[in-house]
């Protein structure tokens, strides 16, 4: 899988729920890095006052498990060799 097709994913995947549960793509992309174990803070880009509101209402989004779950399998970075080449090689292995 390349590069752009793991953000082709993670995009459609946010933007199935943002219109499921009303909030835009940038507070859920937003509220899913706060639920990242390895992320401590998200620095985020606001060059006007409705772009900072927009931001930090990802404070206020709630994720079930089941979402949390999605974003995190449609944003998965494809594995590296020799990991790929392991699971490739094991497969056929009884």
């Amino acid at each position: 899988m390349t590069t752009a097709a793991v953000g082709d994913a993670g995009l459609n995947a946010l933007e199935a729920m943002s219109n499921e549960n009303g909030a835009t793509m940038a507070q859920l992309a937003n509220a899913w890095l706060l639920h990242q174990p390895a992320v401590s803070s998200v620095i985020i880009g606001a060059s006007r006052e409705d772009q900072l509101r927009d931001n930090l209402k990802a404070a206020e989004v709630k994720f079930t498990p089941e979402e949390l779950a999605n974003l995190s399998a449609a944003t998965a970075p494809a594995k590296q060799y020799p990991a790929w080449m392991v699971d490739f090689q094991n497969a056929n292995r009884g």
